[in-house]
């Protein structure tokens, strides 16, 4: 039996918050050490509903500070809440997981399209002035079956009762990001190649990656997946920069006995990092 008691509020990554219910989820969100304000939502829903939602950092200004108050922020707020809200409202709908699960992360689409209505891409010279964009991984759990979509570089891990990798999402993004970073040119260069050459071009004829933008290519980037639980299973739903945290026995052991392991990674977070986490 589920019951989620943050009633499917969307919460912002604060470093604060903490969701449980009685299947004990845990959440918890941790701020960078970049000095930047936490771009990353996460949301718990009255149903076995979970969401996690990285906003992509917005460029940096002249002077190598960053954006604030963060757009990047708001849009993880609002295209986490869309995703959320969508999936607790049709949960019990006749509809297959996975496609309930498509349709909720178009309406996050569409959520990020409102806010960047007015931006045409002709006019954008993606250096300074860009779209926003979030990645993002969901996933709603019927029976002992976890159905899951995203879109980026989170995604959703499960250990089995012996504290064995069971299942990993795939990331495609990092050997992008190493590409990139292989590039000749500044910084900005690098990133104007990223932004307007490998970012939701599914027709092109080399590697590239998605991002919840507002563009209707994105859904071509969605990735979907459905796993039966193991007996003991830990679960989380991710932002990369958790990803690290995860994969230490000691964090794990924590979750499993729903502890926050905030004490053991607070200080060593240099990008946001998000977890929501169960067991069975």
């Amino acid at each position: 039996k589920y019951r989620g008691r943050n009633n499917g509020l969307c919460k912002t990554g604060n470093g604060k918050k903490q969701a449980r219910t009685s299947m004990k989820p845990i959440a918890l969100s941790l701020v960078n050490a970049k000095g930047r304000e936490n771009e990353d939502a996460w949301y718990v829903g009255k149903n076995p509903v979970f969401v996690v939602v990285e906003g992509i950092t917005r460029p940096l200004h002249s002077d190598g500070t960053y954006q604030s108050p963060s757009e990047a922020a708001l849009a993880a707020k609002q295209c986490c809440q869309a995703i959320g809200l969508f999936l607790d409202a049709h949960y019990s709908s006749s509809a297959k997981p996975k496609q309930l699960l498509r349709s909720a992360f178009w309406e996050g689409n569409m959520a990020i399209e409102e806010l960047n209505r007015g931006k045409e891409q002709t006019t954008l010279d993606f250096s300074q002035d860009d779209y926003l964009g979030t990645v993002a991984v969901a996933a709603v759990l019927k029976r002992r079956k976890l159905h899951c979509v995203w879109i980026g570089d989170g995604g959703a891990a499960i250990f089995d009762h012996n504290d064995h990798l069971y299942f990993l999402t795939s990331n495609h993004v990092a050997s992008l990001e190493e590409y990139r970073e292989g590039l000749l040119g500044t910084h900005r260069d690098k990133m104007k190649v990223w932004r307007e050459n490998l970012r939701n071009k599914p027709s092109a004829l080399y590697m590239t990656y998605g991002a919840l933008t507002g563009e209707t290519k994105a859904e071509e980037y969605f990735e979907e997946v459905s796993v039966v639980l193991p007996k003991g299973a830990l679960v989380m739903l991710y932002s990369d920069g958790f990803y690290p945290f995860m994969m230490k026995a000691s964090v794990r052991q924590m979750l499993r006995k729903n502890i926050s392991p905030r004490a053991l990674i607070e200080e060593k977070c240099i990008d946001d990092a998000t977890c929501i986490a169960f067991s069975l």
